[in-house]
């Protein structure tokens, strides 16, 4: 195998370098010479100068710009401008065995200047220019069994003045050995070198090139021609590469999954190559970043939402460099912030996991950034201590953003550990119990405020995860949320998954159905014929002749165009000598039957497996253990594992392996194993094939007790903090060996350490990750388990059976609860499964069930229960006399002051009450005073706590029915005060929109109630109260309707709602949101693919009856405003009185005023009988009195709605006097307080019954006054309807 060519004699004949030289070989290494002959390259220029000490010795520097082009050198020391020292200069380049060493010294004015390079069996080029030579070059070239010795040169002469001298010397020499180079270049002194063969050869014209390169590898030589004022070449040097180890992986993974751009050898040349057949996508890329970009540069719209696109792709085409080169680098071009996080296929039990990583790369860009301080102070302005260290928990690494609170939220974690492993497990999240999605919403809440507060400061964001088949449920929930937060400005998200690996069933599936339809994904296929040409063309460096063409059809063949495979096949190619370059043709060459009968394989992590194992045993030692610990790990736990395995394994020399772990690490960097994320200082595999053909070095019947042993290492040796910044990642390596723990003390801490990461897990709303956790530690227990350990028992199944409900699993959900259930333990330590027993059958909407269960549980607590039927009003009056007698002349003061209710056995009795309430108010609306008062009566007796708040609240809302309006607001005003105490912000989001749903628009404007419930909706956001928040965004929307808010910026408000209840997953908010949208788009003219037909055959096959009663009002409210008065008839008469189910509600008025107004106006057609004209003409004088008695006990919203009915019916009775003055008066109060749509309503009304009396002037009039009243509302539809009359 050719190693190098020594040239001792060349001259010129007619334009070519003749040479003589010698050809040196070497058996069983890989080493090929480079050759350059470039006209006017410019010399190697090096830096890191250091000129201050004359006698100065540089060891070991960087290397410089261009001293070692083309090879593997990791180690080059430089030296550069030493005309300060007097004497001596001297440079020391030491390096590892097999690499190559350059050295560079310019001395213009010292007398004497001294190289030394030392290395065993390394090869080594010095540089060095003294007297007036700019560049001299001294080569020691050394072959692998010659050891290091000094050598000293000096080169002198006039001729040589600024220009590239070299010398060339293959054998040992003597410490001052002196060479020199005279006016004649023919006059080179022959070398001799071990195993010479002389040649005579005519190598190349001056301005072609031999270039055998591989740029990534650092290896290689250079040949650089320099040519005198009129062309013709002065000197030739060569630089050749020595014993050079070949690269394991040269970062073929990395390209593999990319589509180009590493090297496959140290002989193709394919570094930086462009993305074939990926310009579209590029461009479409490009699109997104200028987008986001002009959105910073012009003020994101109020609606802008942040944008998610998703890339997929099977295995090997290339998604992740596209977004690495198509964005990565046009974003921090741009002055945007690019961070990016992977997802890991061994260490998937780890929730969030590459969206942590992506928040600690961008926090570490904040902490860096010169304006970071005040990112950091909206902060913590923003944040409470609680939401802070929240935010830490979930995301690891994000602390430094809160420096102000990183002390303290230290010192809260080392006091929550302890020493003792039982004393942790007790100690770690014992919060409230957070059921269903509380946690979920929470953490959201927090995660979006955090990143629109950071998003606002910096001028565009791009986040990019990775490997999303691996992902868990939360990151897909997380992303969607944050994808449909308009408060977050400048973000652009970007997914990349593996299309073959994600199933209907996939988390991720539902997601990628959505960003379809919206056309934000790309699919990333293999490349074509066209495209794998000129990949081919480009790493061969050849033209797209026949030849290449018929090569580039054969791997097309082979590898169906998958870039990987494509890479791999070409690697494999080399390796096994069927494509080999050609020096005398000066290109490469193959035979395409050879090429052609090559088979292919699929099995990437055999060639990756095959690779590693010539490494030696420590180094693969090193990679096994990097590869348990997951795609990300941090060299101090790695040197943790390796410390112990020391101390207990005599097979292999572990403390060497130690002592070595540095060198090893920067090696395996060198060969493109690992990388390291700088900021983060983690180290992490180059690709997921590579971290899973390590895994494979590990016999697979030894696999899981190795990793077993690992979690066990670091379970035991991690202080604390570090523990707790790798549970997962531990226990998960723990629970791989589980089955082999031998004693029950080891099993109940297997159990316990389970607890805590499912804990953990569940408060970062990670239920599917918690699921896993919480079942491993039922089975280190085992089936004696309750009799071993019956409180790690109790909460491993019900916090399972939490995390089952929310995740779905509701089959192991329910064995789980009848698991406890069926135990004979105290019945309070059973609270948990009842709650979330009752819980499930409200989603289920099994509420007669979900009452049954709530008394089941009374009882067995000895509490009061009733019976789950109707309630006879009397019944309902007796006690409410009764319970009004008992509070007597208690102020809202004296109900706040009460004590605190401390009595475990009453606080979960009023629990269940709570979730009573809700059931009965589905199926047995009667049920729920009684259910109130006893609520109450439970309060006066034993205490107040956050029970309470829903009992005074629900007590306000009976009184008004009670005509005790005054007492109401007395009980809505001591829910103010105990709300305004430590510990009841779990029901502040209930309160409010209770108070401002049901009670307050009664009394005040319904303006007023907009900013409280918006109030009530971050109240439930804060405390993860989900159902509550969405009732207030949803209640929100329907008073904007009603308050007269013009369409268009309705339509707005409505579809952010509707976004942000998709975010809390509010299935019922959301539906009714969505029917107010249906109303207020076909008002504006808007097209709609949806019918209020089905809409309304819907409500009323449904069995909830609020959701029925909501659907018929929004219905009749569409057909009252286009005047279709039959229509409007028989839709009433099919609903009946839907007044019970929406009691307290502001629809209840809407209700009865389109009650009167649709009856009013059937009473008039002309084909009923005079009975039924009657019945209906009853009927609205009824609704009307309804609103009367509401107008008089103060409620100002319906005042125009008594003048209007009172008009109607007026003019019914022909009485023109009376009905003038209350159309008049109707119109007024509706213009006065803003009821913009009632204003245009009136006036339509009042041009009818002028019509009716002839009056031509005063119906156009109102006609006119209508129409403007509609345009200015917005309902283009009913504007060209009257335009039409």
């Amino acid at each position: 195998q050719l190693i190098i060519v020594i040239p001792y004699r060349y001259y010129y004949d007619h334009g070519k370098i003749v040479v003589f030289a010698h050809i040196v070989y070497a058996d069983g290494h890989l080493i090929m010479p480079r050759v350059d002959v470039k006209r006017g390259g410019p010399p190697a220029r090096v830096e890191n100068v250091d000129n201050h000490n004359p006698d100065d010795t540089v060891v070991g520097l960087n290397r410089g710009e261009t001293a070692n082009r083309g090879g593997v050198a990791s180690n080059s020391a430089s030296l550069r401008d030493a005309a300060t020292r007097p004497k001596n200069a001297t440079l020391n380049s030491i390096a590892g065995v097999g690499q190559v060493n350059f050295g560079a010294m310019s001395n213009n004015n010292a007398n004497d200047a001294s190289l030394n390079i030392s290395n065993g069996g390394a090869d080594h080029a010095g540089n060095m220019s003294t007297g007036r030579a700019d560049q001299a070059h001294i080569e020691n070239i050394e072959l692998m069994e010659q050891r290091h010795r000094p050598g000293a040169y000096r080169v002198e002469g006039p001729n040589v003045a600024g220009n590239d001298a070299t010398l060339f010397d293959a054998r040992p020499i003597g410490d001052h050995a002196v060479h020199s180079i005279q006016e004649d270049p023919h006059d080179l002194p022959e070398l001799a070198a071990t195993r010479v063969d002389p040649i005579e050869a005519t190598i190349i014209p001056l301005c072609e090139a031999i270039c055998i390169d591989d740029d990534n590898a650092g290896g290689g030589s250079d040949a650089d021609e320099d040519t005198n004022e009129n062309g013709e070449m002065r000197s030739l040097n060569y630089s050749a590469s020595g014993r050079n180890r070949t690269r394991l992986l040269e970062e073929p993974m990395k390209a593999a999954d990319s589509g180009g751009s590493s090297s496959l050898s140290h002989q193709l040349h394919l570094s930086n190559m462009k993305l074939h057949g990926r310009e579209d996508d590029m461009t479409l890329l490009s699109e997104k970043l200028f987008g986001l970009k002009r959105g910073v540069e012009e003020g994101n719209s109020a609606d802008a939402l942040p944008e998610l696109i998703l890339i997929s792709g099977v295995s090997g085409t290339g998604k992740s460099t596209l977004v690495m080169r198509g964005v990565r680098d046009p974003t921090e071009e741009m002055g945007m912030t690019f961070v990016g996080g992977k997802f890991d296929l061994n260490n998937s039990s780890m929730p969030l996991s590459a969206f942590v990583d992506a928040m600690a790369s961008l926090t570490n860009y904040v902490i860096e950034w010169d304006q970071g301080h005040q990112i950091q102070h909206d902060l913590n302005e923003a944040l409470g201590e609680e939401d802070i260290t929240l935010l830490v928990r979930a995301l690891p690494g994000s602390e430094g953003l809160f420096p102000q609170q990183r002390e303290e939220i230290y010192r809260k974690q080392a006091s929550q550990h302890s020493t003792d492993k039982e004393a942790i497990a007790s100690q770690q999240y014992e919060t409230l119990s957070l059921i269903g999605k509380t946690a979920i919403a929470r953490l959201h809440h927090k995660i979006r405020r955090l990143l629109e507060i950071i998003c606002t400061h910096l001028q565009g964001v791009v986040l990019f995860i990775d490997d999303l088949q691996w992902s868990d449920t939360a990151t897909i929930d997380l992303l969607q949320s944050i994808s449909l937060d308009s408060d977050i400005p400048s973000l652009l998200m970007i997914g990349a998954y593996r299309e073959d690996e994600v199933s209907d069933t996939h988390p991720l599936a539902s997601q990628i159905n959505e960003r379809e339809q919206m056309g934000t994904v790309i699919k990333i296929g293999n490349l074509t014929l066209e495209n794998t040409t000129s990949l081919v063309v480009e790493a061969l460096g050849m033209e797209a002749d026949e030849v290449v063409e018929k090569l580039a059809f054969i791997i097309q063949k082979k590898t169906e165009g998958n870039v990987f495979f494509v890479l791999m096949f070409l690697r494999s190619l080399y390796d096994e000598k069927l494509l080999q370059y050609n020096c005398a043709d000066i290109k490469w060459a193959w035979n395409n039957d050879e090429v052609n009968a090559k088979a292919v394989t699929t099995n990437v992590a055999t060639i990756l497996i095959t690779k590693l194992n010539r490494l030696g045993e420590s180094q693969k030692s090193v990679l096994k253990i990097a590869a348990c610990l997951g795609g990300r790990f941090a060299k101090s736990v790695l040197a943790t594992v390796i410390s112990s395995l020391s101390e207990r394994d005599a097979e292999l020399d572990w403390h060497a392996t130690l002592l070595s772990l540095d060198e090893f690490v920067d090696e395996f960097e060198r060969e493109g194993i690992l990388c390291e994320k700088g900021a983060e200082k983690a180290w992490h595999f180059s690709h997921d094939k590579i971290q899973q053909a390590a895994l494979e070095l590990i016999p697979l019947e030894e696999r899981d007790a190795f990793r077993g042993e690992i979690g066990n290492i670091l379970l035991n040796r991690l202080d604390p903090e570090a523990l707790e910044a790798n549970l997962f990642e531990v226990v998960s390596l723990h629970n791989f060996a589980a089955a082999m723990l031998s004693n029950s003390n080891e099993r109940k801490e297997s159990a316990k350490m389970n607890l805590r990461a499912g804990m953990k897990a569940s408060e970062n709303a990670a239920f599917d990750s918690a699921v896993t956790y919480f079942k491993a530690g039922r089975e280190a227990l085992g089936p004696d388990g309750w009799g071993t350990d019956p409180t790690a028992m109790i909460k491993l199944c019900s916090k399972g059976a939490n995390a089952c409900f929310v995740f779905g699993d509701l089959d192991t959900m329910h064995e789980l609860i009848n698991e406890v259930l069926s135990q004979d333990i105290p019945v309070v330590e059973k609270f948990n499964v009842y709650e979330i027993k009752i819980q499930a059958a409200h989603v289920a909407r099994e509420f007669d069930e979900a009452i049954s269960i709530a008394f089941d549980f009374r009882r067995q607590l000895g509490l009061t229960c009733l019976k789950n039927k109707a309630v006879n009003p009397l019944i309902i009056v007796k006690e409410f006399i009764k319970l009004m007698r008992a509070l007597g002349n208690r102020t809202a003061e004296d109900i706040a002051n009460l004590p605190e209710l401390t009595d475990d056995r009453i606080i979960m009795g009023q629990r269940m009450l709570e979730l009573l309430a809700t059931s009965c108010s589905q199926v047995q609306p009667t049920m729920v005073p009684l259910v109130t008062f006893l609520m109450v009566r439970a309060t006066l007796k034993y205490g107040i706590n956050a029970s309470s708040c829903d009992a005074f609240q629900s007590l306000a809302m009976i009184c008004g029915p009670f005509r005790k309006p005054q007492e109401g607001r007395e009980m809505s005003r001591a829910v103010d005060l105990i709300l305004a105490k430590p510990g009841m912000d779990r029901v502040k989001s209930r309160s409010i929109f209770v108070y401002e749903g049901v009670i307050h628009h009664w009394i005040a404007p319904l303006q007023d109630t907009l900013e409280p419930f918006l109030e009530g909706y971050q109240a439930g956001l804060r405390t993860g109260d989900v159902e509550s928040a969405g009732i207030s965004l949803n209640w929100r929307i329907n008073h904007l309707y009603y308050a007269g808010r013009p369409l268009e910026g309705l339509k707005h408000e409505i579809q952010t709602s509707i976004n942000a209840l998709k975010q809390l997953n509010q299935t019922q908010s959301n539906l009714s949101a969505e029917r107010m949208m249906l109303l207020v788009k076909i008002l504006m003219g808007v097209r709609s693919g949806l019918d209020f037909e089905d809409i309304i055959k819907d409500a009323t096959e449904s069995d909830d009856k609020i959701y029925r009663a909501k659907t018929f009002t929004i219905v009749l409210e569409l057909k009252v405003f286009f005047q279709q008065w039959d229509v409007a008839t028989n839709l009433l008469a099919e609903a009946g009185d839907l007044r019970p189910a929406l009691r307290g509600l502001f629809l209840w008025s809407r209700f009865t005023f389109l009650e009167g107004l649709i009856s009013i106006h059937s009473s008039q057609a002309a084909t009923i009988p005079w009975l039924n004209k009657r019945k209906r003409k009853k009927k609205a004088v009824k609704s009307m009195k309804i609103i009367r008695g509401q107008v008089k006990k103060g409620n100002v919203n319906l005042v125009h709605y008594l003048h209007l009915l009172e008009a109607e019916i007026a003019a019914l009775e022909n009485k023109s006097s009376k009905a003038e003055d209350s159309y008049k008066a109707a119109i007024t109060v509706a213009s006065t307080n803003g009821f913009i749509q009632d204003c245009a309503l009136s006036h339509e009304l009042t041009s009818a019954y002028f019509a009716s009396k002839g009056d031509h002037y005063w119906k156009d009039y109102h006609m006119e006054q209508s129409i403007e009243r509609y345009s200015e509302w917005g309902a283009t539809a009913k504007v060209e309807q009257l335009s039409l009359l």
